[in-house]
């Protein structure tokens, strides 16, 4: 852990306070795969950090790229989700306010969202291991596109997406260059329900329990049919729907954060082809490991790998040949 007293000053505290204001415009991301640098070099991080204060940071690497678009949203705060001091991202629930009359049609009838601000300023100090202003910058535009790219997806396993917008945050500091700075963010549906990892697993019956981890499943291999691969496959960006009023009481199961998805089904590009883009592979090749996971061992207490054939038996006649021999190597490498 580094030394404080080698920070030039602290971040001042975050201005996503509730029942604050902000009107957003609209903003096109770069696309994926466009060039990215650093924002600061990698081989001397350490004296920025301790002669420059995290806001000048900020004004001295804005985010880059992209367009802005044409139509605004206006909306105050009404509670965090995960906000404060150390957190890479902001997210917080809004009240929409007014939208502009170009808006999406999504848009429309919308009166609370969730929003995503990408803001490195309130990065955790002590992890001096990666570029808070870079990491920001990519977290961005890899949500950002892979809402655009699971657009069929989106109010089902995954929010609705309302679009990516760009803030001008006023900057209060004498001796600042600029008067605002530059923050980027998504907005998506507010999914009415709770986090895996804030739920008690012994509060669900083992049929409510089999109902939500096949709807996982599902969910990430809808998903990775869309040749998007989900990095951070955990109960905390699991959110379950629940109407304990009803017989049925698991209502949806939502999958979310996609800042670190990777969109592609190999390491390399030239070796795409071999696994098959765009094609549905079967849970029975892609989450054999699963019998192995431990992400999610307290909501399970039945045989993993007889269940998994059971569920997806159905499937078993999709599997050729070659998606053996591609899944299966990588399963056995996987154990190795």
């Amino acid at each position: 852990m580094p030394d404080p007293a080698y920070i030039a000053d602290p971040a001042p505290p975050p201005i996503y306070t509730r029942a604050r204001p902000f009107t957003v415009r609209s903003h096109i991301p770069p696309p994926i795969g466009s060039p990215l640098e650093p924002c600061t070099p990698w081989d001397d991080p350490r004296k920025e950090r301790e002669t420059i204060s995290p806001l000048q940071r900020c004004l001295l690497h804005p985010p880059s790229g992209g367009l802005d678009g044409d139509h605004t949203v206006e909306f105050k705060v009404v509670h965090h989700l995960r906000a404060g001091r150390d957190h890479n991202s902001q997210v917080v629930v809004v009240s929409i306010l007014n939208v502009s009359d170009n808006c999406p049609e999504v848009l429309v009838g919308v009166t609370t969202a969730v929003a995503k601000f990408y803001d490195p300023l309130h990065a955790d100090p002590d992890d001096w291991g990666f570029d808070p202003f870079f990491y920001s910058h990519q977290c961005y535009i890899s949500e950002a596109a892979a809402y655009s790219k699971l657009s069929d997806l989106q109010g089902t396993v995954i929010p609705t997406y309302y679009g990516s917008y760009t803030l001008q945050l006023p900057v209060h500091e004498p001796t600042s260059p600029t008067t605002t700075r530059t923050v980027r963010l998504i907005l998506i549906e507010d999914i009415v329900g709770t986090s895996m990892r804030d739920l008690w697993p012994r509060e669900y019956s083992q049929a409510e329990r089999k109902q939500i981890i096949r709807a996982i499943i599902d969910g990430e291999s809808e998903i990775y049919r869309h040749n998007i691969r989900l990095r951070d496959m955990h109960p905390r960006n699991v959110v379950v729907v629940t109407d304990h009023r009803a017989e049925q009481r698991v209502r949806r199961v939502v999958l979310i954060d996609f800042e670190r998805s990777w969109f592609s089904r190999a390491h390399f590009p030239k070796d795409e082809h071999k696994y098959l883009p765009g094609t549905y592979i079967s849970p029975l090749l892609r989450w054999h490991h699963f019998v192995r996971s431990s992400v999610f061992d307290d909501w399970i207490d039945w045989d993993r790998q007889l269940w998994l054939e059971s569920e997806y038996a159905d499937t078993a006649s999709s599997i050729t040949r070659h998606m053996e021999s591609i899944w299966g190597k990588r399963l056995e490498e996987t154990e190795d």
